[in-house]
């Protein structure tokens, strides 16, 4: 029994980074608190794989009694929502969901071992008392850091910004502008709207600025508007200004109805970029420069299509083939240039013009005969990513 218990763990514990995805789809979808925000949703994911690696690492060495030590990312998921103001209720369901869900994918995989019906049985029992102990005693732990974390953060105030923000946000016209002079920002004005996350601080730029207004949402997450007139957006981009994260900018947008169209857009291009491998991610996007994926991204099974029938087996969605489109791609943004893409590439022009003869012969054709679409196609498989590329 043991060494069924230990194999059946060792084998969760290989799979763990795509059964806990899995898993936090699962709940995600069950406690509609904790989905809808991209932040929100890879902290969840994050935390369940964590929580996987930890109990079934130990189990893989035949200790049944994993203890209930904390990992990190549980930790710190569990303070994120607090800051948020999303109850411990929620996350105590999402724990329970979880084990649940756990332990019918244990069942299931002890079922197809072929092993003696009652040894499948005992391990079976083993492993679901694992599971209760260790889920009971990390509840403990994950909410007491849930209570302290919002104790900390009602201390400094931040909390209270966020709910006036979310006056703000409101379509209540009247409250939007009580909170607004509270605040002690302007609503008739042009808006810029950022999201910055993934960082440890709020943005060094942005605080210093006249007429900004920044609100931290949580410890690593900041909603701002800049005036749609401040024309130094372009230092978002640069060594001091940046963040140790990632920047979603909206378009510019005037008055009250701007300030929620602006953010609005930019919380939905936070979904893009977050949604993306964090190796690809821009470090500052813009809604200019992602209307169309921002779009099709509405109706991801038909952007696949399309994508698929202009690249081809340039869609792959592999290491070589993705070279080859960033490669292609950036030399179509460089106007054709080969040296100008090598640049922005960090490669030799002959690289660039390797990889770019070998793309054409992925695709089947000219780059001449459909370079338009083709750029478009390249542009939409950057922002969407596998959503929209073929598994090989």
């Amino acid at each position: 029994m043991v060494a069924l218990v230990r194999n059946s763990a060792a084998e969760m514990w290989e799979h763990s980074a795509e059964l806990g995805a899995a898993l936090a789809e699962q709940i995600a979808a069950d406690v509609p608190e904790l989905a809808g925000d991209p932040v929100l949703v890879e902290d969840l994911a994050n935390s369940v794989v964590a929580n996987l690696r930890e109990a079934t690492g130990r189990l893989a060495q035949g200790d049944l009694n994993p203890g209930t030590a904390v990992p990190e990312a549980a930790l710190a998921y569990a303070r994120r929502l607090a800051e948020r103001g999303i109850p411990a209720s929620a996350l105590l369901r999402a724990y329970r969901i979880g084990q649940a869900r756990a332990q019918e994918a244990v069942g299931a995989n002890l079922a197809a071992s072929g092993a003696d019906p009652s040894i499948v049985i005992a391990a079976s029992q083993a492993l679901s008392a694992v599971a209760f102990d260790y889920v009971d005693g990390i509840s403990e732990r994950v909410v007491a850091a849930h209570e302290d974390a919002r104790a900390r953060w009602e201390a400094v105030g931040a909390a209270r910004g966020s709910g006036l923000v979310a006056a703000l946000l409101d379509d209540h016209a009247e409250r939007a502008q009580l909170a607004a002079r509270e605040l002690g920002h302007r609503l008739d004005q042009d808006h810029v709207g950022l999201v910055l996350w993934g960082g440890d601080r709020p943005h060094p730029t942005l605080t210093r600025r006249p007429g900004a207004l920044v609100v931290p949402v949580d410890s690593t997450t900041v909603w701002a508007w800049l005036p749609g007139d401040d024309v130094r957006l372009q230092e978002l981009g640069s060594p001091d200004g940046a963040p140790e994260g990632w920047v979603a900018v909206g378009d510019v947008a005037a008055g009250p109805d701007g300030f929620v169209e602006s953010h609005r857009q930019a919380r939905r291009l936070q979904g893009l970029v977050a949604a993306m491998r964090p190796e690809t991610r821009p470090r500052v996007a813009r809604a200019g420069a992602a209307r169309l994926p921002l779009l099709l991204a509405r109706d991801p099974a038909a952007a696949a299509q399309w994508v698929h029938q202009t690249l081809g087996a340039l869609a792959l969605d592999d290491v070589t083939h993705a070279r080859f489109r960033d490669t292609l791609r950036a030399f179509l943004e460089a106007g054709g240039s080969y040296a100008t893409a090598a640049d922005r590439l960090g490669v030799h022009r002959n690289t660039v013009l390797y990889r770019v003869r070998r793309a054409e012969e992925i695709l089947g054709r000219s780059l001449r005969e459909d370079r338009l679409e083709v750029e478009t196609a390249l542009r939409v498989a950057y922002w969407l990513g596998r959503s929209v590329l073929t598994t090989p």
